[in-house]
């Protein structure tokens, strides 16, 4: 499964949404006990946890924060895109700009599964509190900004999971779309 079909399938199956946080599993587990001990359901308890720890397996990649192609490089968002999409949503047939080019920006999205990214250089996102990731092939680097103060960077290891990054942003969780 792909981080954000796992996403959907927690959200669904969790009538309190526990993820709008990129969190670490111990943080995860102490929500879902206070679940547990509300819905006295451990069957749906033990499957959530099986859910988030698949997540938190998933290899991080630019495509969690932009939409990307299946090679990774950042899509630029399509001439008239949302036009595109309102068009879709109601059926209609009419084309805007090229109709390839807005469903693989539209498949790319559903990637996307941090909010308030941009790409700012060849590898490296921003969000609007100026935090920063830098992806080298399988090396990722976050930098933080602690208010005023200056950035304070980590190199997450290779290959990275989804957990490795919830470690590095305990002190500001990302936020989840």
């Amino acid at each position: 499964m792909q981080a954000y079909e796992i996403i959907e399938e927690i959200r669904k199956d969790c009538p309190v949404n526990p993820i709008t946080e990129l969190k670490t599993l111990s943080s995860w587990i102490e929500r879902l006990r206070e679940f547990y001990l509300e819905a006295r359901n451990g069957a749906r308890c033990w499957y959530l946890i099986d859910l988030i720890d698949n997540l938190l397996l998933c290899t991080v990649n630019l495509g969690h924060f932009v939409p990307c192609d299946a090679n990774g490089v950042p899509l630029e968002k399509p001439v008239n895109h949302e036009k595109w999409l309102e068009y879709q949503e109601h059926g209609f047939e009419l084309l805007f700009g090229n109709e390839a080019e807005n469903q693989a920006y539209n498949e790319a999205q559903k990637n996307v599964i941090f909010e308030g990214w941009e790409v700012h250089s060849e590898g490296e996102t921003v969000n609007k509190n100026g935090d920063r990731l830098s992806f080298f092939g399988s090396r990722v680097f976050y930098d933080v900004r602690m208010g005023d103060q200056e950035y304070q960077g980590k190199r997450l290891k290779d290959n990275s999971t989804l957990a490795d990054l919830a470690e590095a942003t305990t002190r500001k969780l990302l936020k989840i779309k």
